[in-house]
């Protein structure tokens, strides 16, 4: 599924990571998640994440309008990396994220 966002506001992206459709306790783990390009794979941000509640695997992504506004107008991609305490990686599924330009300018 592709979302549209309009580039030049907030981004704000919550939501539960599932291990196998049940909740995990994410205590302790290492989460990173990356905006590329989805033709070429080219890096656009680095987001800011974290756990909103790591005991129930709840994460927050998010970027600044400011950070925003220089996105390119494609399609673009994203997906979280969690790593254990013991070292073993993990990636979420790919979401992909349509990003258009807004209308109003004021």
């Amino acid at each position: 599924m592709t979302t549209d966002f309009k580039r030049g506001q907030d981004f704000a992206y919550a939501g539960q990571i599932l291990n196998n459709g049940e909740a995990m306790d994410f205590t302790g783990w290492g989460i990173a998640a990356q905006l590329r390009t989805a033709l070429t794979r080219t890096l656009v941000q680095d987001l800011a994440v974290e756990f909103a509640d790591a005991a129930t695997g709840l994460v927050s992504l998010s970027a600044s309008a400011a950070q925003s506004s220089v996105w390119p107008l494609e399609l673009l991609v994203m997906d979280i990396r969690l790593q254990s305490p013991a070292g073993q990686v993990t990636l979420s599924n790919t979401e992909a994220i349509n990003v258009v330009e807004r209308v109003t300018h004021a």
